[in-house]
């Protein structure tokens, strides 16, 4: 695939130039040059730059599809080519934590699957100990979490950042003092939350209420628990959980407040019933790692699919 066509399609998925020129690691003015360029010599223009987020005109929509049928096409020829070289490995094992395996992967791995059919796909679910084990036995390739492994065992690709806030009860007073604060759940759906103009809150607001938080040993609970500790307070913790979503739904009921992930809106029903609060602590922004064994040798299909998530952030 041409260099210009990379950059189209880059501009197409993120929807904005400067942010397909962070990714592409080129100055928004030089991707917006070669953009014009491109549109010059086709004779039309592809990008509908006046709506926001960026839109493609119907010329473009032409373009893109132009692209993805290039981008399979060169694919299918890789898959060949493994197969010719004797290195394509029928099935590729990948493990992750039950919200990456419920909500994230199972999609990743279809749209890998349309790119390369010939490749076997299995997903694994379970804690970050039983899902290290497996990697480090060879049971699994690949593995996809927020945890940190033993860097002596395993070799880490930061693949995706998150982040982190709370969810609290729409029914709880401080709402009122802390208005200028909250999100609705349609504004984090559309993810208003990442735009400077909306601050972040100080947890020490939140010292004297109740938490629900996950397990000890997740991440996210020792993540929890510092954050209260950087905000002077622990925590009063009324229940533990095990999953995050499950804290979600206890937090939708009013029972108390949750750290969760942000982009847990995309996989849950909205809801009026909570309202939710960036958090004024780096520690509430958190790096998704892939993860492979330090000495393996990863197969053609697990090279791919490491390639394949890095340029579907």
């Amino acid at each position: 695939m041409k260099r210009s066509d990379e950059y189209i399609y880059e501009v197409f998925k993120e929807k904005n130039f400067s942010k397909a020129a962070k990714k592409l690691f080129v100055s928004q003015p030089a991707l917006s040059l070669m953009i014009k360029k491109s549109e010059k010599a086709l004779g039309v223009q592809l990008f509908n730059r006046t709506t926001k987020p960026l839109s493609l005109t119907t010329a473009g929509e032409f373009y893109i599809e132009y692209i993805k049928k290039i981008k399979i096409n060169e694919a299918e020829l890789n898959q060949q080519l493994d197969l010719l070289r004797g290195q394509q490995k029928g099935t590729l094992a990948i493990g992750g934590a039950a919200f990456f395996c419920s909500y994230i992967l199972p999609r990743l791995v279809n749209e890998f699957k349309l790119l390369y059919p010939a490749y076997t796909t299995l997903l694994t679910e379970g804690n970050p100990q039983y899902i290290s084990n497996l990697l480090k036995k060879g049971d699994l390739e690949l593995t996809v979490d927020v945890e940190t492994l033993d860097p002596k065992i395993f070799t880490s690709l930061i693949w995706r950042q998150e982040h982190i806030v709370l969810a609290v009860p729409a029914n709880n007073l401080l709402n009122k003092k802390l208005a200028k604060y909250s999100l609705t759940f349609k504004q984090m759906f559309n993810k208003e939350y990442l735009n400077s103009a909306y601050p972040a809150v100080s947890l020490q607001e939140f010292a004297s209420e109740k938490f629900l938080f996950l397990n000890r040993g997740n991440d996210c609970y020792t993540r929890g628990l510092a954050m209260c500790k950087n905000a002077g307070f622990t925590p009063n913790i009324i229940m533990y959980l095990d999953q995050m979503l499950t804290s979600f739904n206890v937090a939708r009921n009013g029972e108390g407040i949750a750290f969760i992930r942000a982009d847990i809106m995309e996989y849950t029903e909205p809801t009026k019933k909570l309202l939710f609060y960036k958090i004024a602590d780096v520690l509430a922004t958190r790096n998704i790692y892939i993860y492979y064994q330090k000495d393996a040798t990863l197969s053609a299909a697990a090279k791919r699919f490491v390639k394949f998530l890095q340029e579907n952030k």
